[in-house]
């Protein structure tokens, strides 16, 4: 059985001259996660969130997504550069094992504006499907994007990912209704 241990660096490498780390997350990261996500939230990036988060809000949800972690329900990995929460990387699965949709979990990622374009994504993505597989064993990834999002139609193609419908209007953006992309990875 998986021993959740926070803030246990899981892998390291250099991409544009910083160091990044994926690690899992711990209690101490709540300002660094707030400041990150409002952020994205600045930016108008394309997350499923749409209003910005309070310290308590973000410590509620850290504290349930640690919980999630301990749970075997979530897989989920801090980008770290700079001494910063510059990203983060997710594997979620929908029922608790065993059941019959354990061989598979739903991905996510986000990161940071200035750290886009550098691969950074690709490797975080690639690393955390590795511990998907030898801690769940995982067979499928599944995920989504909004069509018109051209950087995530690129990240799920290099990360080898097969579109599998297109849902019409099944997302919001600007409040703009833009279809939906479901694909599907293969692990094995």
């Amino acid at each position: 059985m998986f021993k959740f241990v926070p803030s246990k660096i899981v892998k390291q490498f250099e991409a544009g001259g910083d160091l990044i780390t994926l690690r899992y997350p711990k209690m101490k990261d709540v300002r660094g996660a707030m400041t990150f996500i409002n952020a994205l939230l600045e930016e108008r990036a394309r997350i499923r969130m749409s209003k910005k988060v309070t310290l308590r809000e973000e410590r509620k949800w850290l504290k349930g997504l640690t919980n999630d972690i301990k749970q075997g329900m979530k897989i989920s990995l801090v980008i770290e550069a700079r001494g910063s929460q510059v990203g983060s990387v997710a594997l979620v699965r929908r029922a608790k094992p065993p059941s019959p949709i354990d061989h598979w979990a739903e991905f996510g990622i986000a990161l940071a504006k200035q750290f886009r374009h550098r691969g950074i994504a690709e490797r975080a993505s690639r690393a955390l499907f590795r511990l998907g597989k030898s801690l769940w064993k995982l067979k499928f990834v599944r995920s989504t994007y909004d069509a018109d999002n051209v950087a995530s139609a690129t990240l799920h193609r290099k990360l080898g990912f097969k579109i599998i419908t297109r849902i019409p209007r099944g997302a919001k953006y600007n409040n703009k209704y833009i279809d939906e992309i479901s694909l599907v990875k293969d692990l094995n």
